[in-house]
């Protein structure tokens, strides 16, 4: 990138964000936060507009501005804003732009968020899926590409057209969560896809429905309770899908009469964990390499099913 590029973008960062540390911008963040919280247009504001959405970037929202109740927050732009701490319950968050906004401890409840944006936001340890009052939230057509995502919590949520590709997706469990349509890409850390019914009330099932994980690079992720029917499977030899219950038993017979071999008794210990995430129907996808110094006796083991996909 070319310096004066640079200069200018970054000029241009430090006037969008100078412009709410005046005293009339300070008064206009109030004007704007009442304005939204009361469900009320920001006509008359002086508010311009950016991509037909209107520009509010890099606001840095304050304290009162914490809990919205029954909002609807529509062709907005927060790129860069301050927004850490927002609560939101049963509103409607629909074609806006949250990109680059520190979005952290956000805690969502029977919200609608739809054709919106969080490239590169940061929402650690949000709460992006809670069972309310009988609804869970749903995200259509939402765009997570590059955000930050480490140790958020989503249960009982619906994922429908999403892209998470390149998010950095550490300790986080889609539990209870159903994913239809939507991508993944690039480092999976320590999480858990459950289609299980656990409770909560929620009716109906937690599929992954035409689920695209071929760019995905799976590290200590766990499947429970998923069909892979309509999933399209990482582009990686070591990546392996169980199908069959009996599988397990005969790779653990294999090992029968060699348990003073060390490697022989920590491929049994992770056949037996393999083995306890299977579904009732005997169905569970791993990782290889997270078996360790025993991957190439529990890959042998099970390749020589033939149920390698």
């Amino acid at each position: 990138m070319a310096m004066g590029t640079l200069a200018r973008m970054t000029q241009s960062s430090a006037a969008l964000k100078r412009r709410w540390t005046t005293a009339d911008g300070r008064e206009l963040v109030r004007a704007a936060e009442r304005r939204l919280r009361d469900r009320q247009p920001l006509d008359g504001l002086g508010l311009e507009s950016i991509d037909g959405r209107v520009d509010l970037r890099f606001i840095p929202l304050t304290a009162d501005f914490s809990l919205l109740d029954g909002v609807e927050l529509r062709r907005l732009d927060f790129s860069g804003a301050m927004a850490a701490n927002l609560r939101f319950v049963d509103s409607v968050i629909a074609d806006c732009r949250f990109d680059s906004a520190d979005c952290q401890f956000w805690h969502l409840r029977a919200c609608l968020v739809m054709d919106t944006s969080f490239l590169k936001a940061d929402l650690r340890n949000a709460t992006l899926g809670e069972w309310y009052q009988g609804r869970g939230n749903r995200y259509r057509s939402v765009h997570f590409g590059s955000a930050r995502l480490r140790n958020a919590t989503t249960s009982a949520a619906t994922y429908e057209d999403c892209d998470f590709a390149f998010a950095e997706l550490e300790r986080v469990n889609f539990w209870q969560s159903s994913l239809i349509r939507c991508t993944f890409a690039g480092p999976l850390r320590d999480v858990v896809f459950d289609g299980r019914l656990l409770g909560e009330g929620k009716p109906d099932g937690n599929p992954m429905l035409e689920v695209d994980l071929t760019e995905a690079v799976l590290d200590g992720c766990d499947f429970r309770g998923v069909s892979f029917d309509s999933v399209r499977l990482p582009n990686d030899p070591q990546v392996v899908l169980i199908r069959d219950k009996a599988l397990m038993e005969r790779a653990a017979a294999a090992l029968a009469g060699v348990d003073q071999d060390p490697a022989a008794r920590l491929a049994h210990a992770v056949l037996h964990h393999i083995e306890l995430s299977l579904d009732r129907d005997g169905v569970t996808l791993i990782n290889l390499r997270d078996a360790g110094e025993a991957a190439d006796l529990v890959g042998g083991l099970l390749r020589d099913g033939g149920l390698r996909p």
